[in-house]
């Protein structure tokens, strides 16, 4: 009893109440030592359990540990306002239908996880200790950087609308090109043609797909002017979404249609500056400090890479 004594006085020093300890049980299939170690663990939970009921700095604490974590959840996502950046967040039923559906691919892709697992643990096969043999080298550098450069030039082309969906509140400055836009309203039924056109958008990378605020109706752009547009009841459900798009002639490739805006400390071939070359005698030689060569008579400057060629 001497134990819960003094774990009633250290209590006491941290103002917090004596508490009535349960008495541990020793387990019986467990040497002396282990025993008693076992039993003032538990007498030790149940002491700092007492604490923390009277901190109120650990309480509040806690408080402040949920809150975070409510907001590094999104707690306030719904309320970020876009204006500044002319590109805002999905609208209310388009938000709902996705919580919908994600809901019903979690389920799903549980079920699946599950499925896989049992059928592994069935397996009567083994991994051979010969199949690293079979495994793909790695990639070498300039693989490397070949898909770095891809990835690159994918995210540049979605920001711009390319291959994705942007929600704006100003067409005009995504009007170039092959331009589709979706005049939406807050309806379930907008909700689903969106849920759908984004899933077409990946298959027609040569063209922007943009939404903002309208009457519920779709409508292509080419080059500013509108060549074709259409109401939910004219397409026939958004089942159709696909197949309209490849009649309208909808671009799949980017091609040469896109052309970025050159960066600072960028310049072009043709901006680098005319080089001069030695004429050393010698056909070919790109040397441009002065030389000669053995049996060549003395040099003089040329500007083209023709004046070495008789």
């Amino acid at each position: 009893m001497s134990q819960f004594t003094d774990a009633n006085k250290t209590l006491t020093s941290f103002n917090a109440p004596p508490t009535n300890y349960t008495q541990p049980t020793p387990d019986p299939t467990l040497d002396a030592c282990c025993a008693r170690e076992e039993v003032s663990k538990d007498l030790r939970m149940q002491a700092e359990r007492k604490v923390k009921e009277g901190d109120r700095v650990f309480s509040r604490q806690r408080v402040k540990d949920n809150f975070e974590t409510q907001l590094r959840g999104g707690f306030f996502e719904n309320n970020i306002c876009g204006c500044c950046n002319n590109v805002v967040g999905d609208y209310k039923s388009l938000r709902e239908l996705k919580e919908e559906l994600n809901e019903k691919v979690t389920i799903h892709e549980e079920e699946a996880m599950m499925s896989r697992v049992t059928e592994t643990r069935y397996d009567s096969d083994t991994d051979s200790e010969f199949d690293y043999l079979l495994d793909e080298h790695e990639s070498s550098t300039n693989d490397e950087a070949e898909y770095i450069a891809s990835i690159q030039l994918l995210t540049r082309l979605q920001n711009h609308g390319y291959g994705s969906f942007l929600n704006v509140t100003n067409v005009s400055k995504y009007m170039s090109g092959s331009t589709l836009i979706h005049y939406y309203k807050d309806t379930k039924e907008s909700a689903e043609y969106d849920v759908e056109l984004e899933r077409v958008a990946g298959r027609f990378k040569g063209t922007r797909f943009v939404r903002v605020e309208g009457g519920g109706r779709i409508g292509v752009f080419k080059d500013g002017g509108e060549v074709v547009g259409v109401r939910y009841g004219e397409l026939g459900g958004k089942e159709a979404v696909e197949e309209w798009c490849e009649r309208v002639g909808l671009e799949r490739e980017v091609g040469g249609r896109i052309c970025f805006e050159k960066g600072e400390g960028e310049e072009s071939e043709d901006d680098e500056e005319e080089c001069e070359y030695y004429d050393c005698g010698m056909e070919g030689c790109k040397k441009e400090f002065y030389h000669q060569h053995v049996g060549v008579g003395e040099s003089r400057v040329v500007n083209d890479l023709e004046d070495l060629r008789v």
